[in-house]
């Protein structure tokens, strides 16, 4: 009965282990300190009498107010005045055409928390026009830069361009291998914070306000200092689990913002082998996976593969890139987007266990370190069930060690 009761608190610190709170809000430095000669250029396509400083505060201010209202629920506190080491949005100009925004780093989980983006003042030139009011000009062009500085601080917290796809009508639709693009994208992408020229935004979808989908919001929700409740990330297991049979068992944690059930593990692989993670999921629920490998690489990644097995044995789910092109996401003949692996939205048909493999492209190479983010799978189970799992429980709280 001793170990049967170590087990199960070991279960349950992994339940209350995402439980992290940040008590402080976390500031984030709006610096305008080089903007307001900047806005002539891009308002000057309006042919209308330049803005009045005046207009150029009101600007500043609801950016700031539509900042903080993307954000809700997050410990972010929008500031324009510098409280030292903190995440900062540099407001300035760039000779490069077309570039709206530009991020030091996608930082996964955050790891790196005072990283700064630059939002490029002169190039919303291009959302403004004569053939609009003044009024309108006005919030086309507080709607992008408001747009551009959510999806550029998104970057430095984390999130990436194909997370603008997690919307919660789409359904994985690439079949056991992967091969097919996911059906029934008509623009949704675009609606949200991270989308981007390559997923198809528009003018018309960047002049309007776009909001996080659920996905979106499940990754900042493990980004650290960023949501009041940390998502929960364990480590791998260090009991062989290169089978699935062995598999590691995982469950997931409720995050509040997002709605999702996840879990995070820190994982590594060495050459040639493959890694399980087992878990129970309810029929209907929408099982997404997302491998990061290493985990704390920027924008590059190492060639990754994933797969989802249903309780048979049989493979379910497959992808090895990242693939999309506005209305074209998954498949083999989308633009390559990184080769980082991605499946979103496999609905469970039944209800039972799933299982995970994360592995290298090629069998001579191995991850190094890496990042396997699950939802859609079921939460910590109730205490009569997790007597069941108590002996698994205690192998996630050990580090694995490889060669």
């Amino acid at each position: 009965m001793k170990k049967i009761r170590l087990a199960l608190m070991g279960l349950a610190t992994i339940g209350l282990a995402g439980l992290t709170s940040n008590a402080l809000a976390v500031d984030v430095f709006l610096d305008w300190s080089a903007a307001d000669p900047i806005f002539a250029t891009a308002w000057a396509p309006t042919g209308l009498s330049a803005l009045t400083t005046t207009e150029i505060a009101q600007i500043k201010a609801d950016v700031r107010t539509n900042l903080a209202s993307i954000y809700n629920g997050f410990t972010l506190n929008f500031t324009t005045t510098s409280s030292g080491a903190s995440p900062s949005l540099i407001y300035r100009s760039t000779t490069t055409a077309g570039l709206y925004g530009e991020a030091q780093s996608v930082d996964w989980r955050n790891i790196r928390p005072n990283e700064s983006a630059d939002v490029y003042i002169n190039n919303f030139a291009d959302h403004v026009g004569s053939s609009f009011t003044r009024s309108q000009n006005l919030t086309r062009l507080t709607n992008g830069l408001t747009g551009t500085s959510a999806h550029e601080l998104g970057h430095t917290f984390g999130l990436e361009h194909y997370d603008a796809y997690g919307f919660s009508s789409l359904v994985y639709g690439g079949g056991s291998a992967g091969t097919t693009a996911y059906s029934g994208i008509t623009g949704q992408q675009n609606a949200h914070i991270m989308a981007t020229g390559a997923s198809g935004a528009s003018i018309a979808t960047r002049t309007v306000p776009r909001t996080f989908n659920p996905w979106e919001l499940l990754k900042l929700e493990f980004a650290a200092g960023v949501a009041p409740t940390l998502g929960l990330t364990i480590n791998e297991s260090g009991v062989a689990h290169g089978t699935i049979g062995t598999a590691q068992a995982i469950v997931g944690q409720a995050q509040p913002i997002s709605g999702l059930t996840a879990i995070n593990v820190n994982g590594s692989t060495a050459a040639g082998e493959n890694d399980f993670y087992s878990f129970t999921a309810t029929a209907g629920n929408k099982i997404s996976v997302l491998v990061n490998a290493p985990a704390d690489r920027n924008l590059a990644s190492i060639d990754t593969t994933i797969a989802i097995f249903d309780g048979t044995g049989t493979q379910v789910a497959f992808n090895d890139d990242i693939r999309f092109s506005g209305n074209n996401f998954g498949g083999t003949s989308t633009s390559l987007y990184d080769d980082n692996s991605l499946i979103l939205n496999y609905v469970a048909p039944t209800t039972g266990t799933f299982t995970v493999r994360v592995g290298a492209f090629s069998a001579t190479t191995g991850l190094s370190n890496y990042n396997l983010l699950i939802s859609g799978l079921n939460p910590v189970p109730e205490p009569a069930t997790m007597v069941a799992l108590g002996l698994g429980a205690t192998a996630l709280l050990r580090r694995r060690r490889k060669s």
